[in-house]
């Protein structure tokens, strides 16, 4: 592959910084998909627990308590650089290190007053995401049995997508069978990439989904990370993209060759543009402390609410049984 690219008449309109810089030329060397996982596992697997501060700037569509109306837009937090952290994220990782994770996202008033929580609890076999604003205030949740049927995609904010892109969760190895990976190419300047997609059935339709795009970089001197990372539903468009960067490692973490760091972005910029809402997190004082299982229980943090504003979102499926 030759390393010489014509710039076209568009980009040096369209993009004059890039035409300031010198036009990009296409990396010559590329990483086999094996080589690109390898990698991004070897990072995952030192990353078994994760405990960091939180700002946090978000844009929620939520319901006032008793209107059947439409959801209503609230905007909540800063993530600037005077701003106190205003959120925890915490993770254990199960006793199978390639499946569901203990995780939560907590935002906070103060450290006594919560005002919402993202997480999955493994011991309470659920996934959950509710919000008290006032008198705005609401529950979805889920059974993590159930968590990757697309039916179920109507919780606002997933809390197993958020786990997904911040680098520490392992991705399948085996390109022989479901779920898998499997690799294309970006050539398109500036940002030139490897896209890697997650593949697998969906347990209700058996049907052979692409679920989600990993864009890592491409490069002929960086590591190959994830910049930013796209779902899709079962129709095929994006429901939520995450845009990563500032990479930093996690100082107490360990590693099996001791040189190699675990490292992960602190700066998460996240889009769901069907709900029309929007979440940037930026991480700070990350490390591995282990905390309590109870952390990441629904309904130990919960608040409580009337019947109409705790919604089950597989509510009537069988456990463990796929829908017909």
């Amino acid at each position: 592959m030759t390393a010489m690219w014509k710039c076209p008449a568009a980009l040096l309109v369209t993009l004059p910084l890039i035409v300031a810089a010198g036009c990009p030329q296409m990396p010559e060397k590329i990483l086999p998909l094996a080589q690109i996982v390898a990698a991004h596992n070897a990072n995952a697997e030192n990353v078994p627990h994760l405990w960091a501060r939180a700002r946090i700037q978000a844009t929620f569509r939520v319901r006032l308590a008793g209107d059947e109306g439409d959801m209503v837009p609230i905007t909540w937090g800063s993530t600037s650089s005077l701003a106190s952290p205003n959120g925890l994220l915490l993770m254990a990782k199960g006793p199978d290190p390639a499946g569901q994770s203990d995780f939560v996202l907590i935002g906070r008033e103060t450290a006594a007053v919560e005002l919402f929580r993202v997480g999955a609890s493994l011991e309470e076999g659920v996934y959950y995401f509710w919000y008290s604003f006032g008198d705005r205030r609401g529950a979805f949740w889920g059974r993590n049995d159930r968590a990757d049927a697309m039916a179920n995609r109507g919780m606002p904010v997933n809390p197993h997508d958020l786990m997904a892109v911040l680098n520490i969760s392992m991705m399948p190895n085996d390109f022989t069978k479901l779920p898998t990976v499997a690799v294309t190419m970006r050539t398109a300047p500036p940002e030139y990439a490897y896209v890697v997609s997650y593949i697998d059935r969906d347990p209700d339709t058996q049907q052979i989904l692409f679920r989600r795009e990993m864009l890592f970089t491409w490069s002929d001197t960086d590591p190959p990370r994830p910049f930013e990372v796209n779902f899709f539903d079962a129709r095929g468009l994006r429901v939520m993209t995450a845009k990563l960067k500032n990479y930093q490692s996690i100082a107490d973490a360990s590693s099996s060759d001791g040189r190699h760091v675990p490292v992960m972005p602190t700066d998460i910029e996240i889009t769901w543009p069907a709900e029309k809402s929007r979440m940037h997190i930026v991480l700070s004082e990350i490390s591995t402390k282990q905390v309590s299982p109870a952390a990441f229980r629904y309904s130990d943090h919960a608040p409580d609410l009337p019947a109409d504003r705790e919604i089950q979102i597989d509510a009537g499926i069988p456990v463990n049984e796929a829908a017909p």
